[in-house]
């Protein structure tokens, strides 16, 4: 992380842990790795890509490698989805406890 120049490092700093977890899974990290991570370490993860990104293939999209691409959006499409269920859930669990504190 101390790498990273000191503008790149507010940016990532800044960044909610749901949109580094749907950066890095869309660049192609395991999605269970990522979702297992804590936010320490999903920090220093995104700054270790912005610094090293891997290399990506060049893929065909004909055959087999077509429908392997076509499960790997809608894998993409189910983090997102499994993403912003978390959100609602935490916005419900704050919303919860602001009424609990308002009354109480």
């Amino acid at each position: 992380m101390e790498q990273l120049p000191e503008e790149t490092r507010r940016e990532v700093v800044k960044t909610s842990s749901e949109r580094m977890r749907l950066r890095l899974v869309r660049e192609g990290y395991d999605e269970e790795e990522i979702l297992a991570l804590n936010a320490d370490d999903l920090l220093e993860t995104l700054a270790r890509h912005i610094l090293y990104p891997p290399a990506k293939p060049i893929e065909q999209l004909e055959g087999a490698e077509g429908g392997a691409e076509c499960r790997r959006q809608r894998s993409q499409n189910d983090v997102i989805e499994n993403m912003k269920e978390g959100n609602r859930r935490e916005r419900g669990r704050k919303e919860i406890t602001r009424r609990a504190v308002a009354v109480g």
